[in-house]
């Protein structure tokens, strides 16, 4: 039994590869990237690909390139016991899509830039406003993680407002909110899917706390006095939220 294995291992490792299989794990959301583009990149850059031996395959060279691609998060590349060269990708999830002077991009739930894709559109909080920082600043090697522990780039508005959206997504509140922006005031800004108010968070600090009272708000009050009974919740001062009507004046 065991020389049967071996032999069959042998064949198998000098036979020719039968075929390329490519598949995106999206995760639920929208495509940036599809299997066909991930699969005629490779051939592009590894012709042979299809027509080597299974010895001759480099899976971590398809790794590698294959996560090369802004819109992959990780990559998983074997041979089958079939022979075929298996290459299973997993798309970023973006989650803001920004606009920042010029420019138009993605950051994804890990805090990367996510370049805009000619495949598809990821429907996600929009994020944009008075951004008191150049747009030079973008590029696409931004982190946002990082930027958050970096003395010189922690207090950026971008860095802002990633630190606004990663707590709303981590607490699951994303679905109540279509965007998230920069104020001329220099106060982070909500608007909600429902309701005609929006909401001011003010700086980034205390988050817990003032989501705290806004839930409280939305759980308890505005469904019995209306949604549309307000213009501005405010959350900038401690411990409260001031909301102003529709007929009051700034």
């Amino acid at each position: 039994m065991a020389a049967l294995v071996i032999a069959i291992n042998v064949i198998g490792r000098n036979a020719t590869v039968r075929g390329l299989m490519v598949t995106v794990d999206y995760k639920g959301n929208d495509t940036l990237i599809s299997q066909q583009t991930i699969e005629k990149n490779l051939l592009t850059v590894m012709p042979m690909l299809t027509t080597q031996k299974v010895k001759e395959i480099d899976t971590r060279a398809i790794r590698e390139h294959v996560e090369r691609s802004p819109y992959v998060e990780h990559c998983q590349s074997y041979v089958s016991i079939l022979g075929h060269v298996v290459v299973k990708a997993r798309q970023r999830s973006p989650l803001l899509h920004v606009y920042y002077g010029g420019k138009e991009f993605y950051i994804d739930r890990q805090g990367h830039y996510v370049p805009r894709s000619k495949e598809g559109t990821a429907h996600v909080m929009v994020a944009n406003g008075h951004f008191r920082q150049p747009d030079t600043v973008v590029a696409d090697t931004i982190f946002l993680p990082l930027m958050e522990k970096d003395s010189t780039t922690m207090h950026h508005d971008l860095t802002r407002i990633w630190r606004v959206a990663h707590f709303i997504d981590q607490e699951d509140y994303t679905p109540l909110f279509d965007q998230i922006y920069i104020n001329q005031e220099g106060d982070v800004m909500l608007t909600p899917k429902l309701g005609t108010h929006v909401v001011c968070v003010g700086d980034d600090e205390n988050l817990p706390s003032k989501f705290e009272h806004l839930m409280a708000l939305y759980k308890q009050a505005l469904p019995r006095v209306g949604w549309d009974r307000y213009t501005l919740v405010d959350l900038k001062f401690k411990d409260q939220i001031v909301c102003r009507k529709k007929d009051e004046r700034k």
